[in-house]
């Protein structure tokens, strides 16, 4: 198989599926503000597409593994035609918004489903000895993200849910022909091998509670960044608040995500020459603080020009956080636990994302933009101290 093809492929992938992410969460309280939502209750919808795709996720990881008349790239092409159907069926709503707000959910539920697949796509690959590179599908998802954003600030706020619509089904559909076109390796004796030895890891492995025992302290760590991420989700779930506040509108709020995504890529081209130089130990330590920094310029922000240089501050604690912690969790962890320590880092974002989500909108609602920007740098500085603090200890 021709790899390069396949590193092609999977980074339009990667593209298109951030172009969706970017047209329906980047922009999601713009357009349920715009159907009349309050902020507090779009706390509760984004919340709850992030928990239903968390107890989905593993019935569809179970499903994909067991599976074997339907490929891994079918069931994410199968997953792509239930979404653009979902958004053309929201568009036909028109004014009907409990029906808006119940399609919207279950697209954002799926969104978080897909995700996983498209990465373990790439990973199907690489295990049956097929060379695809990542890091440059992931950095093509990260440009698409940044380029969708400069121009839907511009669409959203003339056409609202027609150019979610139009972008998303674009999105998938881009995604869906790809997929299609992929072609799928053969090798039966191998997948069993690989079973058999995920099978005898997870038996060593234990449960949870057997993790979370004898890795004490980086459950704390995790207890750290859940709480970085709350103020993170405040961020990206109010933006449109704080732009506002500052006196702009929502073509530069694309601008602003154009920046913070772009930001990321050279973080993301140059990570592997930084965990080289420094222990994945001191990158997070380094990202933590730097979250909390980033925090405390929203809070003091007078002005649309200083936010641009607070959202270029996503290159040195997001794009930087969560690569370090994936080193991390390699480098601490027996073979048998790092798929459990894995997911318990994803996990741990999507937790930050709920608790977020719900109480971010109430704040917003009943407190005002700064008191919610000022609970965040709170929670960030208490987060990133546990982190400081437990991620050099090492567990037993």
């Amino acid at each position: 198989m021709n790899s390069k093809k396949l590193t092609a492929q999977c980074a339009v992938l990667q593209g298109s599926y951030w172009v969706a992410v970017c047209a329906i969460n980047g922009f999601a309280t713009v357009f349920l503000l715009h159907i009349g939502l309050k902020s507090s209750q779009i706390g509760v919808v984004l919340a709850l597409g992030n928990i239903l795709g968390v107890i989905l996720q593993p019935f569809v990881a179970a499903a994909a593994d067991r599976a074997k008349r339907v490929t891994l790239q079918q069931m994410t092409a199968g997953m792509a035609i239930a979404i653009i159907l979902l958004l053309i069926l929201m568009q036909c709503m028109s004014k009907m918004v409990p029906g808006i707000v119940l399609s919207f959910l279950i697209i954002n539920m799926l969104l978080q489903v897909v995700q996983p697949l498209i990465n373990s796509i790439s990973l199907y690959y690489v295990n049956h000895g097929i060379y695809v590179d990542f890091g440059i599908g992931r950095g093509v998802g990260s440009a698409s993200y940044a380029v969708a954003a400069s121009f839907l600030g511009i669409l959203i706020g003339r056409y609202y849910g027609l150019a979610i619509m139009g972008v998303g089904c674009l999105s998938f559909a881009v995604m869906f022909v790809t997929l299609i076109s992929m072609p799928v390796v053969k090798n039966p004796n191998e997948s069993k091998k690989e079973e058999q030895k995920n099978t005898a890891n997870r038996q060593r492995g234990g449960g949870i509670l057997e993790f979370a025992c004898r890795y004490r302290n980086y459950m704390l760590v995790l207890l750290g960044m859940i709480l970085i991420y709350v103020e993170s989700t405040y961020v990206n779930n109010y933006l449109i608040n704080i732009v506002v506040s500052l006196g702009g509108d929502i073509k530069r709020m694309g601008t602003l995500l154009t920046v913070s995504a772009m930001s990321e890529l050279p973080t993301m081209l140059l990570f592997s020459r930084l965990v080289g130089k420094w222990d994945s130990r001191k990158l997070i330590r380094f990202a933590a603080v730097m979250f909390s920094v980033k925090a405390l310029g929203y809070l003091v922000c007078g002005s649309i020009s200083f936010l641009y240089v607070v959202q270029m501050l996503q290159m040195l604690s997001f794009a930087l956080c969560l690569p370090s912690a994936v080193y991390y969790v390699n480098e601490t962890m027996a073979v048998e636990d790092r798929v459990k320590g894995q997911s318990l880092l994803i996990a741990s974002s999507t937790m930050g994302g709920v608790f977020g989500s719900l109480s971010g909108g109430v704040l917003v609602d009943f407190a005002g933009i700064k008191a919610m920007l000022a609970t965040g740098l709170g929670l960030s500085i208490i987060g990133t101290a546990i982190v400081c603090i437990f991620v050099s200890r090492k567990d037993n």
